[in-house]
């Protein structure tokens, strides 16, 4: 199952989320799905959501940006083990066994690059 995992300053898990078909929002906001306490995020700073196989982030117009891998963002698809910094906050996302198998099966990636990647988001 794919997650969104909050990592505190020094890169150790604080909270989980697993996704699914429903898109969730992230923010400091109640009118958000996921309310995380970081006075730098805007109520509503980005959604995750299932773009057909994959999941993808939309930044929700936030003051500060959202920003994947280091780089700011409007809409993106997400790779398993992409950084995400929005306000003061990290989140790391996992795409999750059962989507590295079904990305292997299609070609995408061989065996060895599946278990590489799978070792390095652990």
């Amino acid at each position: 199952m794919p997650t969104l995992m909050l990592k505190d300053a020094d890169g150790k898990p604080v909270k989980q989320w697993e996704l699914e078909d429903k898109p969730i929002v992230f923010g400091r906001g109640s009118a958000a799905d996921v309310t995380i306490e970081d006075e730098k995020m805007s109520r509503k700073h980005f959604t995750i959501y299932k773009d057909g196989d994959h999941f993808a982030i939309r930044d929700e117009g936030s003051k500060n940006g959202t920003w994947v891998n280091r780089e700011q963002i409007e809409v993106l698809p997400l790779n398993s083990g992409d950084n995400i910094h929005a306000g003061a906050s990290r989140f790391t996302f996992h795409s999750g066994l059962g989507t590295m198998i079904a990305e292997m099966a299609d070609g995408e990636d061989g065996y060895r690059t599946t278990l590489r990647k799978l070792k390095e988001d652990l």
